[in-house]
């Protein structure tokens, strides 16, 4: 990993990030974390 880069580690879920990004991309990216979480824990799907 190099200096550039994050690693956030939520819940099983590991995301390589680029240290610095703009608000606007750093919100879309939690919101991409988020429904990938959503949908592993098993939300929005029918069962």
């Amino acid at each position: 990993m190099s200096d550039d880069t994050i690693e956030i580690r939520r819940n099983g879920l590991v995301l390589l990030a680029p240290r610095r990004v703009p608000p606007d991309v750093e919100e879309e990216i939690a919101k991409l974390v988020n429904f990938c979480l959503r949908r592993r824990d098993g939300e929005g799907t029918r069962r």
